[in-house]
């Protein structure tokens, strides 16, 4: 333990120390400390179903704010430390972290760029027992994620780069989801000025660790042509992927095609491509049609999507935002491949347990546990198993499905915010797949210049196991309502007043509970 307290606070250590050694130039730097006190009544603090626990939860934050800007650096800093100590437990009174930072010095101007970057959060230890855990719950662990490398990009009108080597490294308290290694990317394309060759190249390659396990995973995707006076320009486009190393899954992922294409550009702002795509593995899929469009009609809208096929069949892509005086919209569709992940769950036996046949076993379990010196007459009880999702390590590939949508009205005092997330994991290894779906809808109103009020709905829906037909899985709904009183006390003093009522409906029954908050902090920055 004491071991990986000295790793964690020496990677910390170095990180600070790597900013302190780069020169300064001048610039503008920005340094705003900050303490916070919270306040914090829960009536159901240990988020039971009966037998609930009130509890007051204090959080003292030490905070630090900065930034820092040049013509050759940006850095920018936000940390704190807080100590929770908990009325029914003092126990567990405990110190957590939270830090991000991001760093980027360019070698010189419009030459390479040293990045690096540093994150400390405190996430669920297990979504399965409970998705929205936080400080208060004591239900949560900390996770580390570093991340250093060299950046080059060009973007002229003769030809377009974008380049990045890093070494990374993940780490959380529980050894779940560990790993380090590299990732490179190197994506190039024409400009606008090109006259005769039409090239395009988006290529990524990552290796990761964990321990002896080693996941590799390499895609590429190229087209190369000729630029005609007719707006029209014939190409050949090849595409080809894999994923291999010790945690190979019993899928095999290695996909490869190629075919001729043509790209139909009508403006600077406009071009579509299609090409006529031959799969190397008719096993995989039969030859495909493949499909994109870039439009940037202006500063304030861009739309890029796509079609084609990948190895676990018809794959899409799409980025959108498109911002009006007082509306803004962006939505974007990604899917990609990924090894050692905290998103892996099995489901286990809790015990077989012997129940009243009459007992309300959806309502409370409690009735299937029975004294030692209880008289048992068995005709009247049945065998009962249950069941859990534990989270385990992800030494495996798996593939997610991530659309975001978000939308912002603003009004001259009101602000109206919506956010949708759909979630979807698929493991190479068992294809068992887990889906997550999130969606709030925020409305936030000025009330005089040093007061606001804030009211948020937000929803989530989470599926465990959802295809195991030999299973039950776990599905859970998450239903919250919380309003917020804002107060600027001063200058640089602020308070909130917070009230929040969340209930959760489980499959799995003995994790449904409901929750009410009262929340009081406040701030103060130096």
């Amino acid at each position: 333990m004491a071991m990986d307290m000295a790793k964690k606070y020496a990677r910390n250590v170095s990180f600070c120390t790597l900013i302190l050694m780069l020169p300064l130039h001048a610039g503008e730097w920005r340094f705003d400390p900050k303490i916070k006190l919270d306040g914090t009544y829960t009536d159901n603090v240990t988020l039971n179903k009966n037998n609930k626990i009130d509890s007051f939860v204090s959080q003292t934050a030490l905070g630090l704010v900065s930034e820092f800007n040049s013509r050759l650096l940006e850095f920018s800093f936000d940390g704190s430390t807080t100590y929770v100590t908990y009325s029914y437990d003092h126990s567990i009174d405990d110190y957590f972290t939270e830090l991000d930072s991001k760093l980027r010095y360019k070698l010189w101007t419009n030459g390479p760029a040293l990045v690096a970057s540093a994150t400390i959060d405190n996430r669920s230890r297990n979504g399965a027992n409970n998705s929205l855990a936080d400080l208060v719950s004591a239900d949560t662990v900390e996770v580390r994620n570093y991340q250093t490398g060299f950046e080059y990009q060009i973007n002229n009108s003769d030809f377009i780069v974008e380049s990045l080597i890093s070494y990374q490294i993940r780490e959380a308290d529980d050894n779940i989801g560990n790993s380090t290694g590299y990732s490179a990317s190197f994506d190039t394309s024409n400009g606008l000025t090109a006259r005769y060759w039409l090239w395009q190249l988006k290529s990524e390659y990552s290796e990761r660790k964990n321990n002896s396990l080693t996941g590799r995973i390499y895609r590429v995707e190229a087209l190369t042509g000729i630029i005609t006076s007719l707006g029209f320009s014939p190409f050949i486009r090849y595409f080809d992927e894999n994923s291999t190393g010790s945690i190979s899954g019993t899928r095999n992922t290695s996909y490869s095609s190629w075919g001729p294409g043509f790209r139909w550009r009508t403006s600077t702002h406009f071009y579509f491509d299609l090409s006529y795509n031959y799969v190397d593995d008719k096993t995989k899929s039969d030859n495909y049609i493949a499909a994109e469009i870039n439009w940037q009609p202006s500063a304030r809208t861009s739309l890029e999507a796509s079609y084609s096929k990948r190895f676990f069949g018809d794959s899409y892509a799409l980025d959108f935002t498109h911002k009006l005086r007082r509306l803004t919209n962006s939505i974007s569709y990604t899917e990609k491949v990924e090894a050692f992940d905290r998103n892996t769950y099995q489901q286990v036996l809790l015990g077989n347990f012997w129940c009243p046949v009459d007992a309300n076993i959806d309502n409370d379990i409690s009735a299937c546990f029975v004294a030692a010196n209880d008289n048992v007459n068995f005709d009247n009880y049945q065998l009962v198993s249950l069941l859990d999702q534990e989270l385990v390590e992800g030494n495996e590939f798996s593939l997610n499905k991530v659309l975001s949508w978000q939308s912002e009205l603003r009004l001259a005092r009101t602000t109206f915010t919506f956010t949708l997330n759909n979630f979807k994991r698929e493991s190479l290894t068992t294809d068992r797949i887990e889906k997550n779906l999130t969606s709030s809808l925020t409305l936030s109103r000025r009330i005089s210049g040093k007061s606001d009020i804030k009211l948020s709905i937000n929803f989530t829906r989470r599926k465990f196991d959802s295809n195991n037909i030999e299973g039950n899985g776990q599905e859970d709904y998450y239903r919250t309502i919380s309003t917020t009183y804002s107060k600027k006390l001063a200058s640089s003093l602020a308070a909130d007043l917070s009230l929040r009522y969340l209930n959760r409906d489980s499959t799995t029954t003995f994790r449904s509970y409901n929750e009410a908050r009262v929340v009081f902090n406040i701030q103060k920055e130096f």
